[in-house]
């Protein structure tokens, strides 16, 4: 390949990142590197439980088959000995997946495989390295190696660690051992993204610089975790270290920066999913119920069968959980001339249907998917019903044709399917009388009415007391819109009292845990006075003057709180004027650790020193600058200009809401800049997991 070929390749990848590519390729080199020391033959995968959610994350099967894999095994299934075949287990750095794999030769005469590599998903300790001590065992053992993949993809550029527990554990106030160890461990798969950056060098990190939060904490304690992988790697000599690369940020948040977001009904096309339907966000699938009429239903079942076969094959060897399935019950009755089914979907980020529109509120959704529907029917209408005259086509002709049907039928499908699931959506909005709900939701987030004025909130009071007494509304709405009215009103003694009097003895004290995130919950100073901030009223304002009339202006006003802030620190990084950006961050509230600065930018300094004493701020803006020239010219030579752009990643330790990926994502509008940003959390935390959450935290005491 030409080095103008590879140019090509890097500028395309720098325009468009993304961090499940760069784990793609990362795997690639792997197993491309172990079929060359092995003549090239295939081997067998084997995979824990663990891993094999891991990989799924990132991969389906048949980019999985691209690896020159033979088969795919479970680790903890009883499986068929191939002694000539050599195998790699990919696992987590378990007891249990140590011993099952240890067993897989206890018998020296009878091994489960000839030569086996074995790869851990994070860091492996020397007890269990130490297991493996076994002379018979030993000589099956190719290599031993960290993987360093430990993390699950929310989507192209969002990933998560699955770790639900930090929210309740690291927000109740009780520093122990346990929470030592969680903390530990979230920044051991921390670690693993920085090796799907594919290079990086100095990595900064941006977090509170109050030091009684849970965000500062961890970041020193990642800032020493980075200090000493880093040294592991250059000892190495790992590629991933490349001095060439630009700055990495980590900006680290607290889930208690932003306690309304996940309480609030966000009405735009995923958050609905994930709330109305109560999907559970580790798994992409789950199943739905809908009617259709009776003469449909054979043209239904063949649907099915060819959704639940590549369904099937996307899902083999996956550890399917039955309780990550969700039947949605259809409220109405089922009628004579109707039948119920079940549908079975993956809803991903690889469906570019979904892709398209999962960042739109539900109304635009659902009117905008039924107009592409019909005109997409209306076009193919000849294909859809069989009309086409083969005999009379060209041959050439009749092959195209031929070749279009199990595209329209794919896409037809999954039109269809997303129509199904909106229209349910809707339904179940309307059901559970979300209207006025979602409204007053909106008063309470933002402090601002439909017409940019703001609320009072003695009239919103009222309003919500009459709501948590009625009888139209259901039990876990009235829950949500009392958390949000404790955490964004202040009420006295006997007000709070008359509201959350008709709840049970487990939910009061769960309105008693909200204390745990908001410390200034009893610091009432005037009654009624709101609690929003001055800047989120100016900025409620101002979107609202941009919005039609309509669902937007109704049921989206509110940008979650945590969107701003790391707007505000974007702008920061990327201010051409600043002096000193380290200053401009502690006056908002952060502070920068800074771990190593690239040799990029020092060299630049120096080069710039001799005609000024810029800032590193200047530094980095001349930089990008730079590296823009570099990217608009036609004569470009050295791909390290591309290497060099800066990266940031968002971490929120406690969870992060499908409304937050949304605002964030959107940034590059405001921000206007081809950021490379990257969003992560311990877990994607949608309402239901919230309010667990708050109930699994220990008793707040007065």
């Amino acid at each position: 390949m030409s080095d103008q070929q590879n140019l090509d390749e890097q500028i395309q990848i720098d325009q468009q990142f993304s961090l499940k590519n760069n784990v793609f390729q990362r795997f690639q080199e792997l197993f491309d590197g172990l079929r060359t020391q092995n003549k090239n033959e295939q081997f067998i995968l084997i995979l824990d439980s663990y891993s094999t959610k891991v990989l799924s994350s990132a991969f389906n099967l048949r980019e999985i088959l691209k690896f020159g894999v033979q088969c795919i095994e479970k680790l903890e299934l009883k499986r068929k000995r191939f002694q000539k075949c050599n195998a790699i287990y990919i696992v987590e750095p378990s007891q249990q997946s140590i011993e099952a794999i240890i067993n897989d030769f206890k018998s020296k005469d009878n091994p489960q495989y000839a030569k086996i590599n074995i790869f851990f998903t994070r860091k492996l300790s020397k007890e269990f390295l130490k297991q493996f001590a076994i002379p018979s065992f030993v000589v099956r053992i190719q290599s031993i190696k960290e993987l360093q993949h430990d993390f699950f993809f929310t989507d192209q550029n969002s990933f998560n660690l699955d770790i639900p527990l930090a929210f309740p554990k690291l927000y109740s106030g009780n520093f122990s051992f346990e929470t030592q160890l969680l903390e530990d461990m979230i920044s051991q798969k921390m670690l693993t993204i920085l090796p799907a950056l594919l290079n990086f060098n100095a990595i900064n990190i941006i977090t509170s610089k109050d030091i009684q939060t849970v965000s500062h904490r961890f970041s020193n304690i990642l800032h020493q975790k980075i200090l000493e992988y880093k040294e592991r790697l250059k000892i190495e000599q790992s590629k991933y270290v490349d001095e060439l690369s630009g700055n990495t940020y980590i900006i680290i948040f607290d889930r208690t920066d932003d306690v309304i977001t996940p309480a609030i009904h966000d009405l735009y096309y995923e958050s609905m999913i994930h709330d109305l339907l109560e999907i559970d966000p580790s798994s992409s699938n789950y199943q739905y119920e809908i009617l259709i009429k009776k003469n449909q239903q054979n043209e239904t079942e063949i649907v099915n069968d060819k959704n639940k076969i590549n369904q099937n094959e996307q899902t083999q060897n996956q550890n399917t959980n039955a309780n990550n399935q969700q039947t949605l019950n259809n409220p109405s009755s089922t009628q004579a001339n109707q039948n119920k089914i079940c549908k079975q979907i993956t809803g991903n980020y690889q469906d570019e249907i979904f892709e398209k529109f999962r960042y739109k509120n539900i109304s635009d959704s659902l009117k905008e998917i039924s107009e592409e529907l019909q005109n997409f029917a209306k076009k193919h209408k000849n294909i859809k019903n069989n009309k086409i005259d083969i005999e009379n086509q060209s041959l050439e002709n009749t092959e195209n044709i031929l070749n279009q049907l199990p595209l329209y039928e794919e896409k037809y499908s999954k039109l269809s399917m997303h129509m199904d699931i909106i229209e349910n959506c809707y339904k179940i909005f309307q059901k559970k009388n979300l209207q006025d709900v979602a409204e007053i939701e909106q008063q309470l987030a933002t402090g601002i009415d439909t017409e940019g004025h703001k609320i009072k909130p003695k009239n919103i009071k009222q309003k919500l007391l009459e709501m948590v007494q009625s009888q139209e509304l259901s039990h876990d709405v009235k829950l949500r819109l009392t958390i949000i009215a404790l955490l964004n009103l202040n009420y006295d003694f006997k007000s709070r009292h008359q509201l959350i009097q008709s709840f049970n003895q487990l939910e009061q004290t769960l309105f008693w845990n909200l204390h745990w995130i908001d410390k200034k919950l009893n610091n009432i100073v005037e009654v009624d006075k709101l609690k929003q901030s001055e800047k989120l009223i100016k900025h409620t304002k101002a979107k609202v003057k941009n919005f039609k009339q309509g669902v937007d202006v109704e049921f989206c006003r509110h940008t979650p709180e945590l969107a701003l802030k790391v707007e505000d620190i974007l702008q920061i990084l990327l201010k051409q004027n600043a002096n000193d950006y380290s200053n401009l961050l502690q006056k908002i509230g952060y502070e920068l650790q800074i771990i190593e600065q690239s040799q990029q930018l020092q060299l630049q300094q120096q080069k710039l020193s001799s005609q000024q004493s810029p800032t590193k701020y200047q530094v980095n803006i001349e930089m990008q600058k730079l590296i823009r020239d570099k990217q608009n010219s036609t004569d470009v030579k050295d791909i390290s200009y591309y290497k060099s752009q800066n990266k940031f990643i968002v971490f929120i330790i406690g969870g992060i809401t499908y409304a937050e990926i949304r605002s964030i994502r959107q940034l590059d509008l405001v921000l206007k800049s081809n950021l490379q940003v990257i969003l992560g959390s311990t877990h994607v935390l949608t309402p239901q997991l919230y309010i667990e959450g708050l109930q699994a935290m220990p008793k707040y005491q007065q």
